[in-house]
């Protein structure tokens, strides 16, 4: 999940911190590095396809991967066949700006996995560190030091290992550490004399140069994620929000800024190693968070969004938006199930719940892996303007709608009118009132509302949290 902006400007620090970034910098520059490479390019015609064929050889029990990084010159749809493991990374941007496919699994065999680029018109498409084969990382090893702090207890370890490890195929490519390398053949030939830039950002634990995408594409996350997000006008945090050209020493400020740590690092040098330091309302705080913000919605429209669709249209919502989508996930088209835990959907807000978009008819069908990637995104950072336009015609919400990263506007417009019930009635159910580690969900929720404010086009200056001290301090 993308860390929010603004979390300590209104709250001080949350919580106790339990985990260092492993970062110094010196006096003369705070931020990362920033180096460049080259990928190159295959030429095809119109109505043509580009297949990639990865081989795995594997007669033993071992962790298995493919995985690369592409940019298209113009709109392409992409299909990838792997009949033994279905969850894969897919993360399509869109023309002009690197993407990402890949996934990672436990085997005792051999695999052939194939993607198949389709195109309309003649296109060039770029390849990236493109790869496949066996994986030697060293905290995929149940008996790693990382697993034994957990328990010494074998069985109980591979309990936890496998729940914690349920969806790493996310985190491919960049977890891809390959010890024998498969076999990938393109039907047709990689030229050298078509080249496209891509931009590389280093980690700090893993000393690794992983891809970035820059400037206007910035919120297209590889393989790290940003460090502020939307409501957040320009990352101000110095280590964060400026990064240094490795040969040229020159420095630019980036909008949103990254993490310091791959994706991968942050798993599990950084959440996953001092995870059980955390205490469990802290782990249970943000999907708290999420379930006070639903609640809040159906409390100040007096119906739930489920009800009231049911009594607009005769039909039951989660039933409706599983036939709108044909059964398949809208972003990497996965089959979901509406019963079986395997596959299930997931029935995504479209417009993000933390700007006060409920949950209703305009909701998207996706997997479980694409909506933990959606997080709180808005739809323009996460589909491309292709998936935007089809995405409009299933949902109802125009094209304008769907690209505008606003709040929703009426909502809160509606929470600011109705200031006495949400301060005098809602706010003190005890549920939301009761003090945990120092805080309590009702204090959150505010903090929480004024990030809603601080992204409304109405330039706002209200205050939930200041309310909420007057009213409550």
């Amino acid at each position: 999940m993308v860390k929010k902006s603004f979390k300590t400007e209104f709250s001080g620090r949350r919580r106790t911190v339990t985990r260092k970034s492993g970062f110094n910098v010196n006096y003369q520059f705070h931020g990362t590095k920033l180096k460049f490479d080259k990928g190159y390019g295959v030429e095809i015609k119109k109505k043509q396809s580009l297949n990639i064929k990865f081989e795995i050889e594997n007669n033993q029990n071992n962790w298995i991967c493919y995985g690369l990084y592409f940019n298209p010159s113009k709109p392409i749809e992409i299909e990838v066949n792997n009949k033994d493991f279905s969850k894969k990374t897919l993360n399509y941007y869109g023309p002009d700006c690197w993407s990402k496919i890949g996934s990672i699994w436990q085997s005792d065999q051999s695999h052939l996995i194939e993607v198949i680029f389709k195109t309309e018109t003649s296109n060039t498409i770029y390849f990236y560190d493109y790869d496949c084969g066996l994986v030697n990382y060293k905290y995929l090893n149940v008996n790693h030091e990382l697993w034994l702090k957990r328990s010494e207890d074998l069985e109980i370890r591979k309990q936890i290992f496998n729940k914690i490890n349920s969806n790493l195929h996310i985190f491919s490519p960049e977890i891809n550490f390959i010890s024998t390398k498969g076999k990938i053949t393109f039907n047709k030939k990689l030229d050298n004399k078509f080249s496209k830039t891509i931009s590389l950002k280093n980690c700090n634990r893993c000393n690794r140069f992983l891809p970035v995408n820059l400037e206007q594409y910035e919120r297209k996350q590889l393989a790290y994620s940003n460090h502020c997000g939307e409501s957040k006008d320009q990352c101000t945090h110095s280590s964060f929000g400026v990064i240094q050209e490795l040969e040229s020493g020159k420095t630019r400020q980036l909008k949103y800024g990254f993490q310091l740590e791959c994706r991968v690092c942050k798993r599990f040098e950084v959440n996953t190693a001092l995870n059980p330091l955390r205490t469990s309302s802290q782990l249970k705080e943000d999907s708290q968070r999420r379930r006070n913000f639903e609640l809040l919605l159906t409390h100040l429209y007096k119906i739930s969004p489920s009800l009231s669709y049911r009594h607009k249209t005769g039909k039951e919502l989660t039933e409706d938006i599983f036939k709108k989508f044909e059964g398949k996930c809208f972003k990497c088209k996965t089959i979901l199930s509406l019963t079986n835990k395997k596959n299930k959907m997931h029935l995504d807000h479209t417009r993000p719940l933390a700007y006060l978009w409920q949950v209703d008819g305009t909701a998207t069908a996706l997997c479980g892996n694409c909506n933990s990637q959606k997080s709180a995104k808005f739809p323009k950072d996460f589909y491309t303007s292709n998936e935007i336009k089809k995405l409009s015609k299933i949902t109802g919400l125009t094209e304008d709608e769907l690209n505008n990263p606003s709040p929703n506007e009426k909502a809160l417009e509606k929470l600011i009118e109705s200031e006495n019930w949400f301060f005098k009635e809602f706010l003190i159910k005890q549920e939301l009132i009761k003090q945990k580690d120092g805080k309590n969900s009702a204090e959150l929720i505010c903090v929480a509302l004024d990030k809603v404010v601080q992204a409304s086009s109405k330039k706002n200056t209200y205050s939930f949290h200041e309310k909420f001290k007057e009213n409550f301090y």
